[in-house]
Parts: C-alpha cells; sequence; structure tokens
C-alpha cells in the first residue's frame, strides 16, 4: 500500500543494491524525509521503522534488520547511513551466510516499513516493497 501524505517518509518508491567485496549495501529512496534523517527522530514524521529482510535462495533462514531513530538490529556488521530521502543498509555478506560465488547463493531481499515499534503481522505496517509481496532475488 501507498503511505498517506502524512506518511511520505514512509513510502518506498524504489531501491539499489550493490556488491563490493564481501559487503552489499541496499539504498531504499522514500517519497519524502527519512523520519530521523539527523538522528533526532522528528515529532512531525512520526516514529518510523526501516526494515529489510533479507536471505539467500534456496535457504530458509531469513534475517530480519531494522533501522529505528538511530538503532540498529539483526546483523553485527549492518551500518545505516541517511539521507533526506534515502536509507542505506551495509552488511557483510558472510554474515547473512553466503560462503560461495554469489552465483551460487543468489540474495533474496523485501523491505518494508513500519509504525513505531509494531514488529508483527500487519500491525502498523505502512508500506512495502515489492509491492506484490514477493522479495526482490539479487545475482551479481
Amino acid at each position: 500500500p501507498d503511505a498517506t501524505i502524512n506518511e511520505l517518509h514512509a513510502d518506498i518508491r524504489g531501491c539499489t543494491a550493490s556488491i563490493e567485496g564481501d559487503s552489499m549495501t541496499i539504498t531504499l529512496y522514500m517519497a519524502g524525509d527519512i523520519a530521523d534523517e539527523f538522528g533526532i527522530p522528528d515529532p512531525l514524521l512520526g516514529d518510523i521503522q526501516y526494515r529489510l529482510r533479507l536471505g539467500l535462495v534456496g535457504q530458509s533462514n531469513e534475517k530480519l534488520v531494522r533501522y529505528r531513530n538511530g538503532d540498529t538490529t539483526g546483523m553485527r556488521s549492518l551500518n545505516v547511513s541517511l539521507s533526506e530521502n534515502a536509507i542505506s543498509f551495509e552488511f557483510s555478506l558472510k554474515e547473512l551466510g553466503r560462503k560461495g560465488p554469489l552465483s551460487d547463493a543468489a540474495i533474496t531481499f523485501s523491505a518494508e516499513t513500519r509504525d513505531g515499534a509494531q514488529s508483527t503481522g500487519s500491525a502498523g505496517l505502512l508500506d512495502w516493497m515489492p509491492d506484490d509481496g514477493s522479495v526482490v532475488e539479487f545475482h551479481e
């Protein structure tokens, strides 16, 4: 679903993905500003979680990484950087479980934004990408 006009900062408009060495970066582009672009939650923009669900094709274990109000969870290697309307998640592919060439283990991911600390089911869900609920499969 698209976020309402009051939730543009949670409306995912696109993404990019790249690999450099053993690190992967996925950047989400939002319709509006990131809710805490300067590391300080903006009460006018709300309390938004930005999340990625990561996995490897053929494996059932999925990792959930999250950014909210300056805090990150999900992977020790996770590094998040913010700009006006973009949030970049960088992480180690080894921590994801990739052991060989990427062609042998394509990476899957999906993204979502949630309102506040809601974390299960559809509670607090604001937007997701891809829109059809599937996953993006990334091959190097």
